[in-house]
Formats: structure tokens, C-alpha cells, sequence
């Protein structure tokens, strides 16, 4: 079984050079295993929260990571 990467929760993933921002909306696509999500940032509204949930997916960091919702029985 292969080990999932170590996660640092106290990783600062500033990109390393100009902005990852470059339009008003960034979309990022979340594959699995039901299908895929599409999520939209708002790079203008959120400037500094889009631009650090880019870097972390540049840089791997969710990759490989479980993702699940809760519903009421």
C-alpha cells in the first residue's frame, strides 16, 4: 500500500514569483471517484485566498487527500 505524503500544516505555500492570478475567475477541477467538481475562485474579491489555494495545488498538497460529506440518516 503506498504512503500518503506528509502533511505540514504549518506550510506557507507563497508562490515563488509573479501571481498565480492572471483572471477575475480561476476554476480548479477535483477529480474523484464519483465524478468531478469544479470549483470557481474569485480572484478579485479574494485575492490572497485564491492565490494561496492555487499555490497548494501546484504544489501537491491535495493531492491523494480523502474527500467526504456528512449526510443525515
Amino acid at each position: 500500500m503506498p504512503r500518503r505524503p506528509q502533511r505540514n500544516h504549518h506550510h506557507n505555500p507563497r508562490h515563488r514569483g509573479d501571481p498565480l492570478i492572471v483572471a477575475d475567475t480561476q476554476k480548479v477541477q477535483l477529480s474523484t471517484s464519483a465524478g468531478d467538481i469544479v470549483i470557481e475562485l474569485d480572484c478579485v474579491r479574494a485575492p490572497k485566498s485564491s492565490d494561496n489555494f492555487l499555490a497548494y495545488v501546484d504544489d501537491g498538497y491535495y493531492d491523494g487527500t480523502i474527500f467526504h460529506r456528512v449526510i443525515d440518516n
